[in-house]
């Protein structure tokens, strides 16, 4: 395996973003071969050096990639746009560009957030297969502010359009005034602008929308256009999440 430098081995085990990597290791929470090292830029050979995190062992993934990528606004998620309108495949941090990921769902242009992605197409199915009911968490501003009557209706399911009612959604208020709320809600289904269109069908417009969480992955500080790959922990969780 090639030589990298401390902060780029961490981004890479999915420990923290680069940023994040730089700042662990600033603080003294990393060692190499039992010496506590202090500087980023710091390199290594991961086939032969020994790299803790609080004392834990730091270990490259191996097999499948899942990363987590916060998308942000104007955006499309798609390889291929015949309008070549910028796509997050024009934006990805270097760590992950180069893996050949594929995002699990889509955010549309006007939405910004969590987007999972990987190189493993049987675990993006399986998180997308509405059979499995794999919350997906949102927070967003909403105007005018929805009544309690309206909310409740989220909350049993609505039509949309569609040939079937929406599935029960749990909303919960952050705040509200009577021009606009700022909600969060969470989904078990992922049709197409599916909260935007819930929204729509009280008359109201999203001002701005924001996926927060996803099969038990959260946003976190994750910063706007930033990314990592995920720690094996994180894979396994996903996976309990397809299997309810």
């Amino acid at each position: 395996m090639k030589r990298r430098t401390l902060d780029r081995y961490l981004s890479h085990c999915g420990v923290a973003t680069r940023e994040g990597a730089r700042r662990l290791i600033e603080s003294g929470d990393v060692e190499v071969n039992g010496l506590r090292i202090t500087r980023a830029d710091r390199w290594i050979e991961p086939d032969r050096d020994t790299v803790t995190l609080h004392g834990r062992r730091v270990v490259e993934p191996r097999g499948r990639v899942v990363a987590i990528y916060n998308k942000p606004r104007g955006l499309l998620v798609t390889m291929n746009d015949p309008e070549h309108r910028p796509t997050i495949y024009d934006a990805l941090p270097e760590s992950l560009s180069k893996l050949n990921l594929k995002a699990v769902g889509r955010l549309d242009r006007a939405s910004a957030g969590l987007l999972l992605l990987t190189d493993d197409n049987s675990l993006a199915s399986a998180l997308l297969d509405k059979t499995h009911r794999v919350e997906k968490e949102y927070r967003l501003k909403v105007s005018p502010s929805p009544t309690t009557e309206q909310r409740v209706a989220w909350q049993r399911g609505v039509d949309i359009g569609d040939a079937t009612p929406t599935a029960p959604a749990v909303v919960a208020v952050e705040r509200e005034n009577p021009k606009s709320a700022v909600l969060r809600i969470t989904l078990v289904e992922g049709r197409n602008r599916q909260i935007r269109r819930m929204v729509e069908s009280i008359g109201a417009t999203v001002e701005w929308l924001v996926r927060i969480r996803f099969a038990g992955i959260e946003l976190g500080e994750l910063a706007v256009g930033d990314g990592r790959r995920l720690t094996a922990e994180e894979i396994d969780a996903l996976i309990a999440a397809t299997r309810g």
